[in-house]
């Protein structure tokens, strides 16, 4: 029997973005009928995602990725897709944002206050101040 003939790329393509634009309601029943909690599943991921993420730094698989990219090509696919999807996902994580400032706020307050209280009359006051800021922020992302 004679091997099975591949499609042409071109209609490989169109068939996928065929199927892909009558997901999103099936993928939203799936959401909602998912099996076990969502979160549990993702705390279960845990592992093989660290673990995918180890191979994919030993095989060097991002800068490969990457590799024959141009950036006409990206900026070509970002503009397809428009500000809107960027919004969109910004918007949709409104609460997770608000959430992560109300932690960050206050500590981001009291380093901006201490800076605040350092002088600031000559260079050498500049610098260490320079020098607070620069460790204060590191502590900040060390924290958040």
């Amino acid at each position: 029997m004679p091997a099975r003939k591949l499609a042409s790329p071109t209609d490989i393509v169109n068939k996928t973005l065929e199927r892909a634009r009558t997901a999103p309601g099936a993928w939203e029943k799936g959401l909602q009928n998912a099996s076990g909690t969502i979160t549990s599943n993702m705390k279960a991921a845990g592992p093989r995602w660290k673990q995918a993420m180890q191979d994919a730094i030993a095989k060097d698989t991002w800068a490969k990725s990457i590799a024959s990219l141009t950036d006409d090509q990206v900026i070509s696919a970002a503009l397809k897709v428009g500000g809107n999807t960027w919004l969109n996902g910004i918007t949709s994580r409104q609460d997770k944002i608000t959430a992560a400032w109300n932690v960050l706020g206050p500590k981001l307050q009291a380093h901006m206050d201490r800076i605040g209280g350092l002088p600031n009359v000559t260079d050498a006051d500049r610098e260490a101040r320079m020098v607070a800021i620069l460790r204060g922020m590191r502590m900040l992302a060390l924290r958040a």
